[in-house]
C-alpha cells in the first residue's frame, strides 16, 4: 500500500471463524481498529485475513466505517 496525503478514517474490523474453537457457526476470532485511507479497507482486510492463526477453519472478515454495527452494516467483507 502506497502513502498517501489524502484523508484518513477509522475503520474497526472483525475476523470471524466457521466451526472453530470458539463453537458452532460463525464466531468472533480476532479483532482490531486502524485509521487508513478509504482506498485501503481492500488491501488491509485481505492482509488481516490471510494473516490470521485461525489457518484450520473457514473465516470472514467484516469491516466497518467508524464504530462496528450489524453485520449487514459492514462497509466491506470477505471469506475465505
Amino acid at each position: 500500500m502506497e502513502e498517501t496525503s489524502g484523508p484518513r478514517a477509522r475503520y474497526v474490523w472483525r475476523i470471524d471463524v466457521l466451526d472453530g474453537p470458539p463453537g458452532p457457526g460463525w464466531q468472533p476470532w480476532e479483532e482490531g481498529e486502524d485509521d487508513m485511507p478509504p482506498s485501503w479497507v481492500e488491501a488491509a482486510a485481505a492482509a488481516y485475513l490471510a494473516h490470521t492463526g485461525a489457518r484450520d477453519y473457514p473465516a470472514r472478515i467484516l469491516v466497518w466505517a467508524g464504530e462496528q454495527g450489524a453485520n449487514e452494516a459492514a462497509v466491506y467483507r470477505a471469506s475465505r
